[in-house]
């Protein structure tokens, strides 16, 4: 999981965007948006996270911080199951990370385009 976290930091930062801030599990990540304020434009979320898992932070944000912020969930394994679980945490967009780590600059460069407000 470190390794795809490296190479999506590289992959956005060659793309021109800021990465702002990397949490390596769910309950950092909520610790740096609800004690620390840190409000991201979008947030990338996998499915396996060390403490509380994507669903559970997708739903934790969407309900008590900001629902418009951008939540992409991934996962290694595509099934209905997990994009059921996605939809209820109200994800924004789910995409295997296979895709994501080919594509992850062509996707968010799509999600600032159609969505201005996030920039």
């Amino acid at each position: 999981a470190c390794v795809i976290a490296a190479d999506f930091r590289m992959k956005l930062v060659r793309g021109g965007y800021t990465l702002t801030k990397f949490s390596s599990d769910g309950d950092s990540a909520l610790e740096s948006i609800l004690k620390h304020g840190f409000m991201p434009h979008i947030v990338i979320l996998d499915t396996q996270m060390p403490g509380k898992n994507g669903f559970e932070v997708c739903k934790i944000i969407k309900d008590k911080i900001d629902e418009n912020i951008f939540v992409i969930g991934t996962s290694d394994v595509d099934s209905d199951g997990r994009k059921d679980l996605w939809e209820k945490a109200r994800v924004n967009m789910f995409i295997e990370k296979s895709l994501l780590a080919e594509d992850l600059v062509q996707i968010i460069d799509k999600i600032v385009k159609e969505d201005l407000q996030l920039i």
